[in-house]
């Protein structure tokens, strides 16, 4: 029972973050692109804790602490490379 509604919550977060992706790139006025961006981002903030639900639940006491681990891990770094790559591009290419 508790996988159908985590597996239901994936669904609807994966239908916002792209709805909010499609909204977003048809928009063309700021405010129907900032509209699109905050349903963007309800989707996409669900995917963390999703995942790290779906480790907690599923995985085995022994993998569950690596898995854990490797979540938090990839988080910190995709956050802090991403202003990184974003700033060097910014920096080249204005």
């Amino acid at each position: 029972m508790l996988f159908r509604s985590i597996l239901t919550l994936l669904i609807f977060e994966v239908c916002m973050f792209v709805s909010g992706s499609i909204i977003g790139s048809i928009a063309n006025q700021y405010i129907f692109v900032i509209i699109a961006r905050i349903i963007q981002s309800t989707g996409g903030s669900a995917f963390i804790a999703l995942s790290m639900i779906i480790a907690n639940q599923y995985m085995t006491a022994s993998k569950r602490e690596l898995a854990l681990t490797l979540i938090s891990g990839c988080l910190s770094l995709g956050s802090g490379i991403g202003f990184l790559i974003g700033g060097t591009f910014t920096f080249l290419w204005g």
